[in-house]
């Protein structure tokens, strides 16, 4: 069975894939009329459409002063003897932080006779036992009473 295109939808000549030299010419000579309309010979600011000019945002410069601080004081903490009365009883968060490219971790220290209103963040090395807590720490952030929080 043939297939039989009509032929009205056929086209006299070949379809061309890739643009001729008159194709180039016609863009060229349309880029140059399009910018002879914007740019007037009297040396005047190009016209912008209306729709455009939602596009165009203006530039402020400011000065230092409106900028955020990039580098934040990272407390060294006291001793939590100096601070808090009671050994500690839970460090329920942990908190990391990048100042000057390097790892700096602290952790939410609650002594036992305290609230929780009185946790304070400390480096590691300024919490007495810190590494049994910190053990305790990790194990209670693998449980599923951590992750519901």
């Amino acid at each position: 069975m043939e297939t039989i295109i009509p032929v009205d939808c056929l086209k006299k000549s070949p379809l061309n894939v890739h643009p001729t030299e008159q194709d180039f010419h016609d863009m060229g000579k349309n880029a140059c009329d399009t910018a002879e309309r914007c740019f007037t010979s009297e040396n005047r600011e190009p016209e912008i459409k209306e729709a455009d000019q939602v596009l165009v945002k203006p530039y402020h410069q400011t000065g230092e002063d409106n900028f955020a601080k990039t580098r934040t004081a990272l407390s060294t903490g006291n001793s939590l003897e100096e601070d808090q009365r009671g050994p500690v009883g839970k460090i329920p968060r942990a908190w990391e932080s990048k100042i000057d490219w390097k790892d700096h971790r602290q952790y939410l220290a609650r002594c036992k006779s305290q609230e929780e209103d009185k946790d304070k963040w400390f480096p590691e090395e300024n919490i007495s036992d810190g590494k049994m807590r910190l053990r305790q720490f990790k194990a209670y952030r693998r449980t599923e009473e951590f992750h519901q929080l």
